[in-house]
């Protein structure tokens, strides 16, 4: 009997603790720096972070000048961040979402990842035309 309560009791802990570890604080990016050496213009960016989110997946639309919400559908689940840009820095910030277990400023890690992923792809297509 009493291994059986250690069992359940292990069983129980492991299940706990998988499921607090799919859940995190709410990525948010602020102020990025936009790599880019000399004067650029915010349309140049915009259609950079335009390129970038479609390569990641993510359907992009600007709203208004130095705005764009990206949306992404996987599944059952939806992300979706607002871009905020200008000539100097842009930010990705939490919008809304659908199936991800969002809870105040908690989130599935699934969430985190894309968010993670799209801002990685879009400092990565900036290094590029820097480079250029």
């Amino acid at each position: 009997m009493k291994i059986f309560c250690s069992a359940y009791l292990g069983i129980f802990i492991f299940f706990l603790t998988a499921c607090s570890a799919t859940i995190q604080p709410i990525h948010d990016y602020q102020s990025l720096p936009i790599p880019y050496s000399g004067r650029v213009n915010v349309s140049t960016i915009e259609s950079d972070i335009l390129a970038s989110a479609a390569k990641a997946g993510w359907i992009a639309e600007t709203r208004k000048n130095g705005h764009i919400v990206a949306k992404l559908n996987k599944d059952s689940q939806q992300a979706e961040v607002d871009i905020f840009f200008s000539e100097k820095v842009f930010s990705v910030l939490y919008r809304d979402s659908i199936n991800l277990q969002k809870e105040g400023r908690l989130i599935s890690s699934d969430y985190n990842r894309k968010v993670d992923q799209l801002v990685s792809a879009i400092k990565r297509r900036f290094q590029l035309q820097r480079s250029e």
